[in-house]
């Protein structure tokens, strides 16, 4: 049987970039994947004529320097998400805005976001276990109910975070919310796409930096072979799958906290464990017929289904705009039959956007029962519970954790996958190198 120097266990953007790694620096790496794609949470959607639309993760920024530099070395560009034109909020009367503020009173939402700034700024993202007791105990939905007292501000937070988290601010703890808004680069960072977090996507999808690091390894990524188990010994492990046992010096478990839990012995408890939710919808038109009337394609609505549009289209050809739909309501729209799904973003965009004609396709790409996943856009953690990014491993450890769930730094992004990759490929060659060392004695 061949043993490999590094198994790796799921071709996400964090396995896939600590495969590339160790690849490059000469060892022999077979990467395991249940799916039958490579990318994990990054998917590239067809939408027809010759589109491939973000079905997942999608937006970077200026400060996400480990996927710049992928996109540089692969040669892939990125477009400006950036949107020109007004607004449209639903909440629940229609009106036009030339800001993404929503029609409530100003002094009402600066106190929502000061008090969001003072979450943030509560929370050490190294250290998050040194949070205040509060923090710990409260979801993030009381914490800020004790701050803010205007009803429209209040109705505002779950449509903002939900934008941002994929979660209601009752499903997380106040701890986990503050910790996801400062690892991520800060409240004014992560809402921007002028010079924030959503300021540039990548030409073609982001689909197109899993398949360049798939493509660059010296063996393809082994697909439809889920891992039940990896063990491990002194001297090696063992991914064990349906189809036989691989066998290697190191193993690299590149995969979300429940998921990893599930198969290595290694991996956090993850009981409190909370699955963001999250539906992405794709509407096809003709053109971007929306700017013609000019609007950008941003909304907010607070009856749904789709609780916020953007506008995805490129500089010329079709237009595209993505719905997402988040947290509770992303549940109940995910177990629609798909013609109701349909129905129900039909009559919502002729309210929202009474300009526009039908869309001429429809695309969902549904997160919530996605079974290789276990949250999207990434793991969150409850009161009282927190299995937030782990200690790294012992020098000497067979099995090496990565993915966006362990990095301290953007967490829940692609960014924090890649930098959890690259990480992951120095811990692994740290013991491989002690191996040979061990063998030549």
């Amino acid at each position: 049987m061949t043993v490999h120097d590094v198994v790796v266990v799921g071709a996400g953007l964090a396995g896939l970039t600590a495969a590339y790694d160790l690849t490059a620096r000469g060892a022999d790496v077979l990467v395991l994947e249940a799916r039958g794609r490579v990318g994990g949470r990054v998917r590239g959607v067809p939408l027809g004529r010759g589109l491939v639309a973000d079905g997942g993760a999608a937006y970077l920024g200026e400060r996400h320097t480990a996927v710049r530099e992928l996109l540089d070395r692969f040669g892939l560009a990125t477009v400006s998400a950036d949107e020109e034109g007004e607004s449209v909020f639903s909440l629940p009367d229609r009106s036009r805005s030339p800001f993404r503020i929503p029609p409530y009173d100003a002094a009402a939402l600066g106190s929502l976001f000061e008090a969001l700034h003072e979450l943030a700024g509560a929370v050490d993202p190294q250290r998050p276990h040194a949070a205040g007791r509060e923090l710990h105990e409260l979801t993030a939905g009381q914490w800020i109910r004790r701050r803010v007292e205007d009803p429209g501000a209040l109705a505002f937070a779950p449509l903002y975070l939900g934008q941002l988290i994929a979660a209601d601010p009752d499903d997380l703890s106040a701890l986990c919310l503050g910790f996801y808004l400062r690892s991520g680069g800060g409240l004014r960072f992560l809402n921007a796409f002028r010079s924030g977090a959503q300021e540039f996507r990548v030409a073609g999808g982001a689909q197109r930096i899993a398949e360049s690091l798939a493509g660059a390894l010296d063996r393809p990524p082994v697909l439809d072979s889920p891992v039940m188990r990896v063990e491990a010994t002194a001297t090696g492990v063992s991914a064990v799958t349906e189809h036989g046992v691989h066998r290697a010096s190191v193993a690299v478990v590149a995969l979300p906290p429940p998921l990893a839990a599930g198969v290595c012995a290694t991996a956090t408890a993850t009981a409190g464990a909370v699955r963001g939710r999250v539906v992405k919808t794709h509407l096809l038109f003709d053109r971007p017929v929306w700017r013609e009337h000019g609007l950008s394609g941003w909304s907010l609505n607070d009856r749904g289904p789709l609780m916020y549009t953007v506008d995805s289209s490129n500089a010329d050809g079709p237009g595209v705009l993505t719905g997402l739909v988040t947290g509770q309501r992303a549940g109940e729209f995910a177990v629609l039959p798909a013609p109701r799904q349909e129905s129900a973003v039909r009559r919502q965009l002729a309210a929202v956007f009474p300009e526009l004609p039908p869309p001429v396709a429809i695309v969902v790409t549904d997160w919530v029962t996605s079974r290789y996943s276990s949250g999207c856009y990434a793991t969150l953690w409850g009161p009282g519970r927190w299995g937030g990014p782990p200690r790294p491993a012992e020098p000497a450890s067979r099995v090496v954790r990565c993915g966006s769930e362990t990095s301290a730094e953007f967490y829940g992004f692609m960014e924090g996958a890649v930098r959890s990759g690259h990480r992951a490929a120095e811990q692994v060659w740290t013991v491989l190198a002690q191996s040979l060392q061990e063998d030549r004695r």
